[in-house]
Protein backbone atom coordinates (compact mmCIF):
# COMPACT_ATOMS: atom_id res chain seq x y z
CA UNK A 1 0.00 0.00 0.00
CA UNK A 2 2.82 2.39 1.03
CA UNK A 3 4.59 1.17 -2.43
CA UNK A 4 1.26 2.63 -4.44
CA UNK A 5 0.93 5.90 -2.61
CA UNK A 6 4.72 6.82 -3.26
CA UNK A 7 4.05 5.78 -6.82
CA UNK A 8 0.41 7.63 -7.23
CA UNK A 9 2.13 10.72 -5.63
CA UNK A 10 4.84 10.70 -8.53
CA UNK A 11 2.59 10.67 -11.31
CA UNK A 12 1.40 13.79 -12.94
CA UNK A 13 -1.99 14.86 -12.16
CA UNK A 14 -4.55 15.36 -14.88
CA UNK A 15 -5.36 18.61 -15.77
CA UNK A 16 -8.92 20.26 -14.67
CA UNK A 17 -11.34 20.13 -17.95
CA UNK A 18 -12.00 23.60 -19.14
CA UNK A 19 -14.91 25.44 -18.46
CA UNK A 20 -15.99 23.02 -15.25
CA UNK A 21 -12.90 23.25 -12.54
CA UNK A 22 -10.71 25.66 -13.82
CA UNK A 23 -12.91 28.44 -14.10
CA UNK A 24 -12.00 29.31 -17.52
CA UNK A 25 -12.58 28.85 -21.63
CA UNK A 26 -16.28 27.67 -21.00
CA UNK A 27 -17.82 26.24 -23.67
CA UNK A 28 -21.01 27.96 -24.54
CA UNK A 29 -24.01 27.02 -22.68
CA UNK A 30 -26.56 24.19 -24.19
CA UNK A 31 -29.98 23.96 -23.47
CA UNK A 32 -33.04 25.85 -22.89
CA UNK A 33 -32.17 28.69 -20.34
CA UNK A 34 -34.91 29.82 -18.00
CA UNK A 35 -35.26 33.78 -17.33
CA UNK A 36 -31.91 34.52 -18.86
CA UNK A 37 -29.85 37.42 -17.87
CA UNK A 38 -29.06 39.86 -21.44
CA UNK A 39 -30.51 40.24 -24.78
CA UNK A 40 -30.45 38.88 -28.05
CA UNK A 41 -31.35 42.31 -29.68
CA UNK A 42 -30.13 45.07 -28.11
CA UNK A 43 -33.05 48.07 -26.99
CA UNK A 44 -32.99 50.64 -29.19
CA UNK A 45 -31.72 54.28 -28.08
CA UNK A 46 -33.66 56.47 -29.67
CA UNK A 47 -36.94 54.97 -30.59
CA UNK A 48 -39.98 56.83 -28.18
CA UNK A 49 -41.86 54.01 -27.28
CA UNK A 50 -38.59 51.51 -27.01
CA UNK A 51 -39.57 50.04 -23.19
CA UNK A 52 -37.37 51.64 -19.88
CA UNK A 53 -37.58 53.71 -17.15
CA UNK A 54 -37.01 57.41 -18.39
CA UNK A 55 -37.82 60.61 -17.14
CA UNK A 56 -37.30 63.86 -19.27
CA UNK A 57 -38.27 67.52 -19.65
CA UNK A 58 -39.16 68.95 -23.20
CA UNK A 59 -39.54 72.32 -24.93
CA UNK A 60 -42.24 71.67 -27.59
CA UNK A 61 -43.47 73.68 -30.31
CA UNK A 62 -46.73 71.85 -30.90
CA UNK A 63 -50.60 72.97 -31.51
CA UNK A 64 -52.09 71.51 -28.91
CA UNK A 65 -49.45 70.70 -25.82
CA UNK A 66 -47.91 73.71 -23.84
CA UNK A 67 -44.34 74.52 -24.33
CA UNK A 68 -43.59 72.88 -21.50
CA UNK A 69 -43.64 69.48 -20.90
CA UNK A 70 -42.79 66.62 -18.62
CA UNK A 71 -42.82 62.74 -19.84
CA UNK A 72 -42.23 59.60 -18.47
CA UNK A 73 -41.23 56.37 -19.05
CA UNK A 74 -42.05 53.43 -17.02
CA UNK A 75 -40.71 49.92 -18.58
CA UNK A 76 -38.94 46.70 -19.24
CA UNK A 77 -37.85 44.21 -21.67
CA UNK A 78 -36.58 40.49 -19.84
CA UNK A 79 -35.93 37.38 -21.17
CA UNK A 80 -38.56 34.47 -20.58
CA UNK A 81 -36.53 31.81 -22.34
CA UNK A 82 -33.62 31.01 -24.37
CA UNK A 83 -32.27 28.62 -26.73
CA UNK A 84 -27.98 29.06 -26.75
CA UNK A 85 -26.55 28.88 -30.26
CA UNK A 86 -22.75 27.45 -30.95
CA UNK A 87 -21.19 30.78 -29.79
CA UNK A 88 -21.53 32.38 -26.61
CA UNK A 89 -23.97 35.39 -27.26
CA UNK A 90 -25.67 33.69 -31.01
CA UNK A 91 -29.20 32.19 -30.01
CA UNK A 92 -32.54 32.91 -29.79
CA UNK A 93 -34.82 34.29 -27.01
CA UNK A 94 -38.41 35.18 -26.23
CA UNK A 95 -39.07 38.26 -24.47
CA UNK A 96 -41.71 40.16 -22.27
CA UNK A 97 -41.37 43.91 -23.01
CA UNK A 98 -44.26 46.36 -21.69
CA UNK A 99 -44.50 50.25 -20.89
CA UNK A 100 -46.09 52.91 -19.87
CA UNK A 101 -45.23 56.14 -21.55
CA UNK A 102 -47.03 59.85 -20.04
CA UNK A 103 -46.90 63.51 -20.67
CA UNK A 104 -47.81 65.72 -18.35
CA UNK A 105 -48.41 69.92 -18.94
CA UNK A 106 -46.12 70.98 -15.71
CA UNK A 107 -46.75 74.61 -16.28
CA UNK A 108 -50.20 74.05 -15.31
CA UNK A 109 -51.37 74.30 -11.54
CA UNK A 110 -52.60 70.41 -10.91
CA UNK A 111 -49.56 69.06 -13.55
CA UNK A 112 -52.27 68.02 -15.92
CA UNK A 113 -51.86 64.47 -17.43
CA UNK A 114 -52.65 64.72 -21.10
CA UNK A 115 -51.58 61.46 -22.68
CA UNK A 116 -50.89 58.03 -21.67
CA UNK A 117 -49.40 55.20 -23.88
CA UNK A 118 -49.74 51.54 -22.67
CA UNK A 119 -47.37 49.31 -24.98
CA UNK A 120 -46.89 45.26 -24.24
CA UNK A 121 -45.44 43.39 -26.36
CA UNK A 122 -43.63 39.42 -27.17
CA UNK A 123 -40.29 39.98 -28.72
CA UNK A 124 -38.94 36.45 -30.77
CA UNK A 125 -35.00 37.97 -30.64
CA UNK A 126 -32.20 36.07 -32.22
CA UNK A 127 -28.57 36.89 -32.92
CA UNK A 128 -25.81 35.64 -34.78
CA UNK A 129 -22.65 36.92 -34.33
CA UNK A 130 -22.91 41.04 -35.53
CA UNK A 131 -26.42 40.28 -37.02
CA UNK A 132 -29.74 40.51 -34.46
CA UNK A 133 -33.11 40.09 -35.12
CA UNK A 134 -36.28 41.13 -33.18
CA UNK A 135 -40.10 40.24 -34.61
CA UNK A 136 -42.20 41.20 -32.03
CA UNK A 137 -46.02 41.27 -31.57
CA UNK A 138 -47.29 43.96 -30.01
CA UNK A 139 -50.28 45.73 -28.70
CA UNK A 140 -50.26 50.09 -27.94
CA UNK A 141 -53.45 51.92 -26.84
CA UNK A 142 -53.72 55.65 -25.42
CA UNK A 143 -55.73 57.57 -23.27
CA UNK A 144 -56.56 61.24 -22.31
CA UNK A 145 -55.39 62.50 -18.80
CA UNK A 146 -58.89 63.57 -16.88
CA UNK A 147 -57.80 67.04 -16.06
CA UNK A 148 -56.93 67.45 -19.98
CA UNK A 149 -59.92 66.31 -21.13
CA UNK A 150 -62.07 68.95 -18.11
CA UNK A 151 -60.36 72.03 -19.51
CA UNK A 152 -60.08 71.23 -23.35
CA UNK A 153 -63.42 69.07 -23.72
CA UNK A 154 -61.59 67.57 -26.84
CA UNK A 155 -63.30 64.77 -28.91
CA UNK A 156 -61.63 61.72 -27.80
CA UNK A 157 -60.38 59.48 -29.83
CA UNK A 158 -60.53 55.34 -29.52
CA UNK A 159 -56.57 54.78 -30.47
CA UNK A 160 -55.30 51.50 -30.05
CA UNK A 161 -52.71 49.00 -32.41
CA UNK A 162 -52.07 45.27 -32.47
CA UNK A 163 -49.11 45.05 -34.75
CA UNK A 164 -46.54 42.72 -35.64
CA UNK A 165 -42.86 44.33 -36.01
CA UNK A 166 -39.59 43.32 -37.97
CA UNK A 167 -36.47 45.47 -37.27
CA UNK A 168 -32.92 43.64 -38.34
CA UNK A 169 -29.56 45.03 -37.02
CA UNK A 170 -26.08 44.82 -37.66
CA UNK A 171 -23.14 46.10 -35.68
CA UNK A 172 -19.82 47.67 -37.17
CA UNK A 173 -17.18 48.41 -34.93
CA UNK A 174 -19.04 51.42 -32.57
CA UNK A 175 -21.65 51.62 -35.22
CA UNK A 176 -25.10 49.73 -35.50
CA UNK A 177 -27.59 49.90 -38.11
CA UNK A 178 -30.64 48.71 -38.28
CA UNK A 179 -34.22 49.20 -40.56
CA UNK A 180 -37.60 47.18 -40.34
CA UNK A 181 -40.96 47.99 -40.35
CA UNK A 182 -44.53 47.46 -38.90
CA UNK A 183 -47.76 46.24 -39.60
CA UNK A 184 -50.75 47.18 -37.75
CA UNK A 185 -53.34 44.79 -38.30
CA UNK A 186 -55.87 45.55 -35.70
CA UNK A 187 -56.40 49.44 -35.14
CA UNK A 188 -58.83 52.15 -34.22
CA UNK A 189 -60.02 54.24 -35.41
CA UNK A 190 -60.60 52.19 -38.76
CA UNK A 191 -59.60 54.71 -41.10
CA UNK A 192 -56.60 54.42 -39.85
CA UNK A 193 -53.35 52.92 -42.73
CA UNK A 194 -51.42 49.82 -41.85
CA UNK A 195 -47.39 50.40 -42.33
CA UNK A 196 -44.80 51.97 -40.89
CA UNK A 197 -41.47 51.79 -42.16
CA UNK A 198 -37.96 52.26 -39.15
CA UNK A 199 -34.25 52.60 -39.77
CA UNK A 200 -31.67 53.93 -37.49
CA UNK A 201 -27.93 54.01 -36.95
CA UNK A 202 -26.76 54.12 -33.39
CA UNK A 203 -22.89 54.82 -31.86
CA UNK A 204 -21.92 53.50 -28.72
CA UNK A 205 -18.29 54.55 -28.34
CA UNK A 206 -16.34 51.14 -26.99
CA UNK A 207 -13.56 52.13 -25.37
CA UNK A 208 -14.44 54.30 -22.26
CA UNK A 209 -14.67 57.69 -21.34
CA UNK A 210 -13.40 56.45 -17.97
CA UNK A 211 -14.05 53.62 -15.49
CA UNK A 212 -16.24 53.80 -12.61
CA UNK A 213 -14.84 51.15 -10.53
CA UNK A 214 -14.78 47.47 -12.10
CA UNK A 215 -18.30 47.03 -12.99
CA UNK A 216 -19.23 50.77 -14.52
CA UNK A 217 -17.82 52.23 -17.43
CA UNK A 218 -18.64 55.83 -19.02
CA UNK A 219 -19.20 55.83 -22.99
CA UNK A 220 -20.19 58.31 -25.33
CA UNK A 221 -23.64 57.05 -27.33
CA UNK A 222 -25.32 59.07 -30.05
CA UNK A 223 -28.66 57.52 -32.42
CA UNK A 224 -30.98 58.81 -34.83
CA UNK A 225 -34.61 56.58 -35.48
CA UNK A 226 -36.65 57.75 -38.46
CA UNK A 227 -40.00 56.53 -38.96
CA UNK A 228 -42.55 56.87 -41.74
CA UNK A 229 -46.23 56.20 -41.24
CA UNK A 230 -48.38 55.16 -43.91
CA UNK A 231 -51.27 56.96 -41.97
CA UNK A 232 -49.54 59.98 -42.67
CA UNK A 233 -48.71 60.47 -46.31
CA UNK A 234 -45.50 58.31 -45.46
CA UNK A 235 -44.22 61.83 -43.56
CA UNK A 236 -41.41 60.89 -41.74
CA UNK A 237 -40.60 61.54 -37.74
CA UNK A 238 -36.75 62.10 -36.60
CA UNK A 239 -35.45 61.41 -33.06
CA UNK A 240 -32.23 61.94 -32.04
CA UNK A 241 -30.95 61.48 -28.92
CA UNK A 242 -26.90 62.47 -27.83
CA UNK A 243 -25.19 61.49 -24.45
CA UNK A 244 -23.46 59.84 -22.12
CA UNK A 245 -24.13 55.96 -20.66
CA UNK A 246 -23.05 54.34 -17.85
CA UNK A 247 -23.03 50.50 -17.49
CA UNK A 248 -20.99 47.22 -17.24
CA UNK A 249 -18.11 46.64 -19.50
CA UNK A 250 -18.64 44.77 -22.78
CA UNK A 251 -20.41 44.00 -25.69
CA UNK A 252 -23.72 46.33 -24.91
CA UNK A 253 -26.58 43.28 -26.30
CA UNK A 254 -25.17 41.02 -23.72
CA UNK A 255 -27.01 43.30 -20.89
CA UNK A 256 -25.33 42.05 -18.06
CA UNK A 257 -25.88 44.88 -15.55
CA UNK A 258 -28.36 47.76 -15.29
CA UNK A 259 -27.32 50.91 -17.43
CA UNK A 260 -28.34 54.90 -17.05
CA UNK A 261 -28.02 57.47 -19.61
CA UNK A 262 -28.44 61.28 -19.53
CA UNK A 263 -29.26 62.14 -22.93
CA UNK A 264 -30.22 65.18 -24.84
CA UNK A 265 -33.11 64.77 -27.44
CA UNK A 266 -34.58 66.30 -30.41
CA UNK A 267 -37.57 65.21 -32.45
CA UNK A 268 -39.74 66.24 -35.35
CA UNK A 269 -42.51 64.96 -37.67
CA UNK A 270 -46.09 63.47 -36.25
CA UNK A 271 -46.22 63.40 -32.37
CA UNK A 272 -45.71 59.87 -30.80
CA UNK A 273 -48.19 60.64 -27.91
CA UNK A 274 -50.70 58.44 -28.75
CA UNK A 275 -53.66 60.79 -28.94
CA UNK A 276 -52.36 63.37 -30.69
CA UNK A 277 -50.91 61.21 -33.39
CA UNK A 278 -52.52 63.83 -36.13
CA UNK A 279 -50.88 66.72 -35.25
CA UNK A 280 -46.99 67.41 -35.39
CA UNK A 281 -44.79 67.85 -33.06
CA UNK A 282 -41.35 69.21 -32.19
CA UNK A 283 -39.10 69.33 -29.19
CA UNK A 284 -36.01 69.53 -27.40
CA UNK A 285 -35.45 67.44 -24.39
CA UNK A 286 -33.04 66.43 -21.56
CA UNK A 287 -33.66 63.02 -20.27
CA UNK A 288 -32.51 60.42 -17.76
CA UNK A 289 -32.84 56.53 -19.03
CA UNK A 290 -32.71 53.48 -17.10
CA UNK A 291 -32.84 50.15 -18.24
Amino acid sequence: MLTLALVSCLLPRAAPAQGVASGTDSAPPRGVEILPVGYMFTPLIADPKEPQFQASYLATDSPVLDPRVGAIGLGETFGLVRWPGRRPGDGWQIDLAGGVFAQFEIGRESTDLVNADYVVGLPITYRHGRTSVRLSPHHQSSHLGDEYLLRENPERLNVSFDGIQLLVSRDVEDWRLYVGGDYVFVHAPQPLKDGVYQAGVEYRRHKPLFSAGVREAARVVAALDVQSWQEGQWELSWSVRAGIELGPPGPAHQGLGRTWSLLLEFFDGPTPFGQFYTEPISYFALGLHFR
